[in-house]
């Protein structure tokens, strides 16, 4: 794959370019591109895989440097700081990179105490004071659940040498739910605790808790799903949600990966849902899924050509079970592939990734380690291949440019008054995380524990369009103007402070005080770049570095030539690109 045919299509603008300043000449530059053409969607036509040379699970056996280094830190966090850089470069290979990257550890603490409560209407009060009471509980639950998503970030943003929160936010594009349907705080923590304690675990025991975890039970309406019989009566409210997207979306996919045919059929879907009903979500913690017997379907089902009196694991059991479990393994194995390696799969690749699963007991990690070491995934086509994810560039943006954000605080939002309909006010304790989410979410379009539906972010060259575009480029490079532009108290950036100190940053690279300016712009961008730049961005950006073309000897670091080299880098769509 040529990556660089979207990042090439210049043609005189280019060579106009060249008389402007250099920060401008690299935004005309980038302007000129053909980037709209790049991001014709996840669905455009016919997308391929990568032209790799190695289409399984070989190990790789290549050269080991910066470069390979880079690229699994890369691919495996989001955003890398330069000490955990150093760090990975000190330990003894690739195996010992990965095994770090993949090891278990303690789950975070709470990011409060208010995670532990339900915040509910009180149904006693009537007319007026029923609906202030239930616009007040609405408010705060929506304040308590910026908190948690400000408490992600925060977890992100510090985290060490790791995979775990990139495998968290991969299941959440999974196994979907979303607040603004769940909408009580503690019942989001409890979903997002789950993924986390699963992330690396094993399949059958993450899709058992999946599907009676409360906001699960609430977001595809199990929780609804009920049979009884009253006073003689049947009322039959069996709801096909889940039970479709249990095999839709979350385990085995519409289609058999190895004859087209399908997986399942809509009578399994009616039978499956019988068999899943009558859970419910716990009203105080430890919040969990139970099961109401007097209303769960009491009779008989028939699901994948077995009958009995079935339940979540009997369901759960034949679907793992369908073509030997390769068809739920190979489905899910593409999630993995896609996050890790490229947004269209290699069907080879993800074949040899399900019969892994299938032989280690369904075990994920074996699957992520194995992926992590092959050849396949150091093949110099995956390399600089993939669009970031927002999280990704803002991970991206604030590990690998040392930018500093406030403390997360995790105290209960306080009551900042009322508004004219006597609706309470509550204040946002961590105005810069939740810019921060808000800009991910709401302008470049990953909205953190709110994906758009069930099916999750699409993801792929759908990141980038004509709208996000210009955002992606235009607040990171606020983020590093110096003196800083993100030090207000309101106005549009919602008292967001995020600081950038140039020369600090431009000193992670060793010996950076001695080096020429072309020799640290050329170390700085190996570093933040997924690969080589062209010529004339690199001409441009040690332009912006030493704007007075001084020699090796003469060179000196400056906040304002370091402040405006960052701001060249990261308007570059090479930045875009991990």
């Amino acid at each position: 794959m040529d990556r660089r045919s979207f990042l090439t299509k210049g043609g005189t603008a280019v060579a106009a370019a060249a008389a402007m300043n250099p920060l401008q000449a690299l935004a005309e530059r980038s302007a000129a591109r053909d980037i709209p053409g790049y991001a014709m969607g996840k669905g455009s036509a016919n997308p391929q895989p990568l032209a790799t040379a190695s289409n399984d699970l070989t190990p790789y056996a290549g050269a080991w440097g910066d470069r390979q280094i880079l690229h699994l830190l890369r691919r495996a966090m989001m955003g890398v700081p330069y000490a955990q850089f150093v760090t990975a470069k000190g330990m003894a290979g690739m195996t010992a990179v990965v095994d770090k990257l993949i090891e278990d550890r303690p789950l975070p603490g709470v990011p409060g105490a208010w995670v532990d409560s339900l915040y509910l209407p009180d149904r006693s009060l009537q007319g007026e004071a029923r609906q202030i009471d239930f616009q007040n509980k609405q408010r705060f639950n929506r304040i308590l659940i910026s908190s948690l998503s400000d408490w992600w970030l925060d977890l992100i943003v510090k985290e060490d040498m790791s995979i775990r929160e990139k495998m968290t936010l991969m299941w959440s594009n999974h196994f979907v739910t979303g607040w603004d349907v769940v909408n009580q705080v503690a019942y989001v923590h409890t979903y997002q605790q789950m993924l986390r304690r699963n992330a690396m675990g094993n399949v059958k025991t993450f899709v058992s808790e999946m599907t009676i975890d409360p906001a699960m039970l609430i977001y595809l309406n199990g929780a609804q799903s009920s049979y009884r019989i009253q006073q003689g009566k049947e009322i039959n409210n069996i709801n096909e949600n889940f039970a479709r997207e249990l095999m839709e979306l979350f385990t085995l996919g519409i289609f058999d990966p190895q004859t087209g045919e399908n997986n399942y059929t809509e009578e399994d879907i009616q039978e499956a849902a019988k068999a899943l009903s009558g859970w419910i979500p716990t009203q105080k913690a430890p919040f969990v899924g139970q099961l109401n017997n007097s209303l769960k379907y009491p009779d008989d089902v028939t699901f994948f050509g077995d009958t009995g009196k079935f339940g979540v694991q009997e369901i759960l059991d034949r679907i793992f079970a369908k073509k030997g479990g390769y068809n739920a393994a190979y489905f899910i194995c593409q999630r993995i592939y896609e996050t890790f390696v490229y947004y269209v799969p290699n069907p080879e690749v993800v074949g040899k990734m399900a019969e892994l699963m299938v032989a280690s007991n369904w075990e994920i990690k074996p699957v992520v380690k194995a992926l992590l070491e092959s050849a396949h995934f150091y093949d110099p086509e995956v390399l600089g291949a993939q669009l970031k994810s927002p999280f990704e560039l803002i991970g991206s943006l604030l590990r690998e440019f040392n930018l500093a954000i406030p403390v997360y605080n995790g105290a209960e939002p306080p009551l900042k008054g009322v508004d004219g309909q006597n609706y309470n006010v509550y204040t946002d304790l961590n105005p810069t995380h939740t810019f921060i989410i808000q800009y991910a979410g709401f302008n470049i379009g990953q909205e953190i524990l709110n994906p758009p539906n069930v099916a999750g972010w699409p993801g792929g060259r759908i990141w980038i369009n004509t709208g996000t575009l210009p955002l992606r480029k235009s607040v990171p490079q606020a983020a590093v103007v110096y003196p800083n532009f993100f030090t207000g108290t309101g106005g549009r950036n919602r008292g967001a402070k995020i600081t950038f100190e140039p020369i600090a940053w431009a000193e992670i690279i060793p010996g950076a005080q001695d080096m020429s300016s072309e020799e640290l712009a050329n170390a700085i961008t190996d570093f933040v770049l997924a690969f080589d730049l062209g010529p004339i961005e690199s001409a441009m950006l040690n332009e912006l570095l030493n704007p007075q073309k001084l020699d090796q000897a003469a060179f000196y670091l400056d906040n304002g030539f370091v402040s405006k080299f960052a701001q060249g880098i990261v308007t570059l769509p090479e930045f875009q690109l991990v």
